[in-house]
This record gives structure tokens, C-alpha cells and sequence, in this order.
């Protein structure tokens, strides 16, 4: 009977971490997001959908690095949401009073905080850029605020306690997400993570999540070392040549 309560464990924890880490790698989901067909919801680096993917992706190569790139879409920046010359806003964050109010609370002051997008990929296949905001005390700490005012320490913070996003969708953030302007390595993330069941922590289920956790780290590893240079597949011709971007007015360096 114990021998089957383990084999029970055993599935039910795969399936668990099966969902908490997807195979997507960063460099598929910034191809996709850079060859987006559909428009992208809360996109800063202008609407898509006028044109073909093929275009969208050719744009962004005459315009970036695949770096350059990355830099500029997930490094933090400074909230401006005044309209520049041509009506198109610069690095706007759109705060409202909840998120205002937070950031204020967790740093002392009244300064405006900085913001960073999160590339969404949602369970019907949809992108979207969320944004969120970055409070910090002159001690260096930092802490995490979502648009309704909620705050998190950090990326595994946020997963488990934003209203926002599901199990089924999927993220790609930086894993020091509440870095200014960004520093880490990029990840992929499900929305939220999947329901904890209390017998977990058992004496039983023990060495079987040692186990998953083992094959869990060698995954990541295997991931972060075929996708090291991200976009190896895209890249433009002149990669030292870029032209003025039409995204964000500071990129990040």
C-alpha cells in the first residue's frame, strides 16, 4: 500500500513540475514576440498587425541586435508619460493611484518608479507586454508593484500572489526582476504556480522531490546553455550598425 501512495506521489509531483517549468526557451519567445503577426497587446515598440510577421521581424533586425534588443524590451526604465514630438508616448507607465500609493509607502518618497515590461504569452496563444513597477529605498532594496497596487519581493513572489496571470500562461522576464536597469539572466516562467498540496512536505514524498528537483536544475541548466545568445537564428546583417531604434527613447545599454 506505501509502495503505491509513492508511485502516486511520484506522478502527481511530475505533473505538478511538469507545469511550473515549460519547455518554451527565452529565444523562442522573443522570436515569436519579434515576429508577431497579431498585435501584441501593450506593445511600446509601436502596433503590429499592419504587416506580415516576416516584416515585423525584418524591422526589428535593421533596428537591433539581438541584444540590443533584449535591452531595450526587459531593462527597467524611467516612467515618462509625456507625448514627445509625432504624439507617440515615451517610455509611458500609465500609474495609477494604487500602484502610486505603494510605491511611496515601500520607498519614503515620492519618486516616480521605474517600470519594466514582461512578455506574456497567454493559453490561447495571444502576447502581450505587462508592465510593472519597481520601487526602491536609497538602501538598494527594491521591491515589486503590479498596476493594482499588489507588492512582491520578487519574480517567485510574483507568481505565486499576482491576480493577473494563470498557470497556463507563459512569462519572459529577467530572473532579478526588480533590477534597475536589469541584470541576470533571462527566464521563462509560468504566470502563477500550481496549487501546493499540503502532504507535499512529507516524510514520504521526500526523496521524490529530491529527486524532481534534481531533474528540475539539470533542465534548466541544458536550457540556459542551448540558449545563451538568445536570437543565434535571427540577427541582422550589420549587427554593429544599428539604426535610431523606434522603441524606447533610452534603451537600456
Amino acid at each position: 500500500m506505501r509502495g503505491r501512495v509513492l508511485v502516486m506521489v511520484a506522478v502527481l509531483l511530475a505533473a505538478g513540475c511538469a507545469r511550473a517549468e515549460p519547455s518554451a526557451t527565452p529565444g523562442q519567445l522573443l522570436r515569436e514576440y519579434a515576429g508577431a503577426s497579431a498585435p501584441v497587446k501593450n506593445d511600446r515598440f509601436g502596433p503590429s498587425g499592419s504587416g506580415s510577421g516576416a516584416d515585423r521581424m525584418a524591422n526589428f533586425a535593421a533596428h537591433y541586435t539581438p541584444d540590443q534588443l533584449a535591452a531595450a524590451l526587459f531593462g527597467a526604465y524611467e516612467c515618462d508619460d509625456r507625448s514627445p514630438d509625432g504624439g507617440r508616448l515615451a517610455n509611458p507607465c500609465r500609474l495609477s493611484r494604487e500602484a502610486t500609493e505603494a510605491a511611496r509607502e515601500f520607498s519614503g518618497n515620492a519618486d516616480r518608479p521605474h517600470a519594466r515590461s514582461i512578455l506574456v504569452k497567454h493559453a490561447d496563444g495571444s502576447l502581450e507586454l505587462l508592465t510593472v513597477f519597481i520601487a526602491r529605498r536609497p538602501d538598494g532594496e527594491a521591491q515589486l508593484i503590479d498596476t493594482s497596487g499588489g507588492t512582491y519581493t520578487g519574480l517567485e513572489d510574483f507568481r505565486s500572489g499576482n491576480d493577473v496571470l494563470g498557470t497556463d500562461d507563459l512569462i519572459l522576464t529577467l530572473q532579478d526582476v526588480t533590477s534597475v536597469p536589469g541584470q541576470g539572466e533571462l527566464v521563462v516562467r509560468t504566470g502563477h504556480t500550481p496549487a501546493v498540496w499540503p502532504w507535499v512536505a512529507s516524510g514520504a514524498a521526500g526523496a521524490v522531490l529530491v529527486a524532481l528537483i534534481t531533474l528540475t536544475v539539470i533542465r534548466r541548466r541544458r536550457a540556459a546553455a542551448e540558449n545563451a545568445d538568445l536570437l543565434a537564428q535571427w540577427a541582422p546583417e550589420k549587427p554593429n550598425e544599428p539604426a535610431t531604434p523606434p522603441g524606447p527613447e533610452k534603451p537600456v545599454e
